[in-house]
C-alpha cells in the first residue's frame, strides 16, 4: 500500500467554527511522563476522546491502519452529516507558558490539525473565561479563534507569539488532533507527543477482542467531572 508519513505540527486553516467557539471543561493534572497516556486502545482509551457536547458524533476509533509503527492508529473519519473528525486529552490546566517542545503526530491521509484549548488567555471577554482554541496552519505557524492583544482572531503568527500575546494566566485545557473535509475524509494519526508526553494509539483491545467498538467518543469524564454531560 502507498502511504504518506508526515511527521507534523501542520494544520489546514479551515477549522470548524462550531467546534473551535465553545469553553472548555478542564480535568487532572498537567500532561507530563509520569501522567502521560502512552498507550491508547480501543478498550482503554487512556483518557483520549471527545468530552464536549458540541462535538459529539465526530470521535476517532482505533484502526489497523499503519502509520508508524505496525499496531495500528487513531482514524479520524468525517461521518456522514459532519464537518470534521476530532479526539482530544486533557491537560488538566497546564500553564501555556510551560509548554515544552514542539507538538509533533505522525500521520498518513488528508491533513490533520493541532487543537489546543485553552482558557484565561487575553481575549477580553470575561464570560468565556478566557477561552481560545490554537490551531496549527503549517510549520510554526499559529492561529487564534479569539482576537489576542495586538492580534486579530485568525492571524497566523508563531506559536511562541501567541503564547507571549494569550498572557501569563493562560492555561491549556486540552489538546487533540481534528481533520475537516465532507464525509468519508480520512486521516490516520499516531505517536501525538505533547508537552514531553506522546501517546500510541494501538488497535489491540478493539472490538474484535471483546471491547467497545474503538471509538473514543464518550471516554469517561461525565464520571469525573460533575455536571458534564455523559
Amino acid at each position: 500500500m502507498n502511504r504518506t508519513i508526515l511527521r507534523t505540527t501542520t494544520a489546514v486553516a479551515a477549522v470548524s467554527a462550531a467546534a473551535l467557539f465553545f469553553p472548555a471543561v478542564a480535568s487532572a493534572a498537567p500532561v507530563s511522563q509520569a501522567e502521560c497516556a502512552e498507550i491508547s486502545t480501543g478498550n482503554q482509551a487512556n483518557g483520549w476522546g471527545v468530552p464536549f457536547e458540541d462535538e459529539a458524533g465526530q470521535a476517532g476509533t482505533h484502526s489497523q491502519a499503519v502509520v508508524e509503527d505496525e499496531d495500528g492508529s487513531l482514524e479520524l473519519k468525517v461521518a456522514e452529516g459532519k464537518t470534521r473528525a476530532v479526539s482530544y486529552h486533557s491537560a488538566g490546566q497546564l500553564p501555556l507558558d510551560d509548554l515544552t517542545g514542539t507538538p509533533a503526530f505522525d500521520q498518513t491521509g488528508t491533513q490533520a490539525n493541532w487543537q489546543i484549548r485553552v482558557s484565561g488567555a487575553a481575549t477580553g471577554n470575561s464570560a468565556e473565561n478566557g477561552f481560545a482554541t490554537l490551531v496549527n496552519s503549517g510549520g510554526d505557524q499559529w492561529w487564534a479563534t479569539r482576537a489576542l492583544p495586538d492580534l486579530p482572531r485568525g492571524q497566523t503568527t508563531t506559536l511562541a507569539d501567541l503564547t507571549e500575546k494569550a498572557g501569563a494566566a493562560t492555561v491549556v485545557d486540552y489538546y487533540g488532533i481534528s481533520v475537516e473535509g465532507a464525509p468519508d475524509t480520512i486521516a490516520n494519526i499516531d505517536n501525538v507527543s505533547f508537552n514531553g508526553c506522546t501517546t500510541n494509539f494501538k488497535f489491540v483491545g478493539s472490538s474484535e477482542e471483546g471491547g467497545s467498538n474503538g471509538s473514543l467518543g464518550g471516554f469517561g469524564l461525565a464520571s469525573l467531572i460533575p455536571g458534564l454531560p455523559s
